[in-house]
């Protein structure tokens, strides 16, 4: 048997357990979060970083609509350019200064067109065909009657520029998943939302 004291002392410490013991259980109920919480806070913070992902998706990559209108835009230009050049070439009597000019500005209108990411090489390519059509009225320009073989040169380089700037085109196109083909003629047709376009 225990003496009073011994029992008064056997008392306070269960009394001291218990209390330790709720106040351990407590501190751990603050600290520890709840099942149910805890994944209450992944999946909003999974939620969170999915639509992150999907604007960070949807900015990155141009959608078709913009790569149309581009083209369009730039396709609209380019004939313009041709055009002139055509008609200086094979049209008598014409101004070369003035369809000098007429080119320069055509080749500022296409520079200052804003293109998609993607587009942006074949754009430099287009860029170099402009600047090798305005080659050709130059030398119009300085000599009114310059020699065919002079011309057949610059005609040749152009060519080849203007399959470099398909290359790239196409190029693109197939980057961007783009059904296309390319036509006998050189030219490129594509399709978006069953609509057909040629460039």
């Amino acid at each position: 048997m225990l003496t009073p004291a011994q029992q008064k002392v056997k008392q306070e410490l269960e009394e001291l357990q218990a209390a330790g013991k709720f106040h351990h259980k407590a501190q751990q109920e603050f600290h520890t979060p709840q099942p149910s919480s805890l994944k209450k806070w992944m999946l909003s913070f999974v939620g969170i970083l999915l639509i992150l992902l999907l604007v960070v998706m949807y900015l990155s990559d141009p959608n078709e609509s913009e790569t149309v209108a581009y083209l369009v835009k730039e396709q609209h230009v380019y004939r313009q350019s041709e055009k002139l050049l055509n008609e200086t070439l094979y049209e008598h009597p014409v101004d070369y200064q003035e369809a000098k000019m007429k080119q320069i500005q055509l080749w500022i209108k296409l520079s200052e067109l804003n293109s998609t990411s993607r587009l942006h090489d074949h754009k430099l390519d287009l860029l170099h065909v402009m600047e090798q059509q305005q080659e050709v009225l130059i030398d119009l320009v300085a000599s009114k009657n310059i020699d065919s073989a002079t011309i057949n040169q610059k005609m040749i380089e152009l060519q080849v520029r203007k399959e470099l700037a398909f290359d790239s085109l196409r190029a693109a196109l197939e980057r961007d998943n783009f059904t296309y083909e390319t036509l006998e003629d050189g030219s490129v047709r594509y399709w978006v939302h069953s609509k057909i376009y040629t460039y």
